[in-house]
């Protein structure tokens, strides 16, 4: 009976190192001193069948870095009594960690999720405490970067190690229902909405191809408040928008032109402003039926193409 509860506590123990349990098996991509990333996969058949991601991806380390330096997160200031806003990583963290989920995301499987730990010292010179950021990050089957957060600049304690297992060390972000931190991220990025449509605010989802952005304003508010300016204004922008992509062809000039006789104001880019806006409302449409199992991949891709062939 001994040998059989000792057997037992081993196989508890080697849960816990692991993580969440048998849940999920991990294999290294880099680790050290300062940071481990890894790839996860869940071990049984009827986990593996749940979930599958856009694996492997390919994704430029510096837009990542950009993405990574945008992040922020709130904490109470015990002096102020106020909210403050705190960025997630430091410099050096961003430096090294990048490249690392970037080749992470690159050698990972449909199956394989990516999930990184990364170490600073916060504080001010005598005052400074080592702590930990981690969490997981994929892109899903709609070509979205998923980044959750388990835990945010964790103070670790005195008698805690960091090869040592700890409560929340790979706690699964994905399956909580609430969290102490809340992260802020680029205009670009919105946070994930769980099956009852609540926001959880350690859970951000941006498209792919919009990660690493400077852009703060959206581009739809940036269109509704042209139409207000002033003609002379909204001539001069016209005149300088031949450097961006594709711009000429959206409003030709003898269209633009007859319409500010008619009503003196640029009705041509108000008339673009609504087009774009029904194409979003449409691609937005199309993104909800495909994540909801109601269109298949090809359905989704195809009908995608088909209402991005108006903006040319």
């Amino acid at each position: 009976m001994k040998r059989f509860m000792t057997a037992v506590a081993v196989l508890c123990l080697t849960g816990l190192v692991m993580g969440c349990g048998p849940q999920w098996a991990r294999s290294p991509v880099a680790k050290n001193r300062d940071m481990q990333v890894s790839l996860e996969k869940q071990q049984s058949p009827q986990q593996q069948a749940g979930r599958r991601f856009q694996h492997p991806f390919d994704m430029d380390a510096g837009r990542l870095k950009v993405f990574l330096d945008q992040l922020q997160y709130e904490k109470d200031s015990l002096i102020l009594g106020k909210v403050q806003e705190l960025p997630v990583f430091e410099d050096k963290e961003i430096e090294r960690l990048a490249p690392a989920i970037v080749d992470a995301l690159a050698k990972a499987g449909p199956r394989q999720r990516v999930r990184f730990i990364s170490y600073n010292k916060g504080g001010i010179f005598i005052f400074q405490k080592p702590r930990r950021t981690g969490g997981v990050l994929f892109v899903d089957k709609a070509g979205r970067l998923n980044l959750a957060f388990s835990y945010v600049n964790y103070v670790i304690k005195d008698k805690e190690i960091r090869t040592t297992y700890t409560k929340n060390l790979y706690s699964d972000p994905l399956q909580e229902n609430t969290a102490d931190t809340r992260i802020k991220g680029p205009g670009y990025a919105s946070y994930y909405r769980g099956g009852a449509g609540q926001e959880k605010p350690w859970w951000l989802v941006a498209d792919a191809a919009d990660v690493g952005r400077r852009v703060k304003t959206p581009p739809e508010k940036q269109e509704r408040a042209q139409p207000a300016e002033p003609a002379g204004v909204q001539k001069e922008k016209v005149r300088q928008k031949p450097a961006a992509v594709g711009e000429k062809t959206f409003a030709p000039a003898p269209r633009v032109a007859g319409e500010e006789k008619k009503s003196g104001g640029d009705t041509a880019a108000e008339g673009w402003s609504r087009r774009k806006k029904e194409i979003r409302q449409k691609l937005e449409y199309l993104k909800e039926l495909y994540e909801s199992d109601l269109i298949s991949s090809e359905e989704y891709k195809r009908q995608k193409q088909q209402v991005l062939e108006k903006l040319r």
